[in-house]
């Protein structure tokens, strides 16, 4: 009985210590998807910029030839 419960406990023990190192890699997951949504965002307005800056000397050229 008493090796049983050993046996048990050590199994405990284990899984604690693979979701403490699995808990370990979802932060570093969502630590990422943190850092690429920012990322994404920041290109996004880059690209909005450069799309107005396109259209103004687009316009800006056909108004002047």
């Amino acid at each position: 009985m008493e090796r049983h419960i050993k046996q048990i406990q050590k199994a405990l023990e284990d899984k604690y210590q693979e979701n403490i190192e699995l808990e370990k890699t979802v932060f570093e997951h969502q630590t990422m998807l943190q850092q690429s949504t920012t990322r994404i965002a920041e290109l996004e307005d880059i690209q909005s910029e450069l799309g107005k800056q396109v259209h103004y000397r687009t316009m800006h050229h056909v108004q002047c030839g």
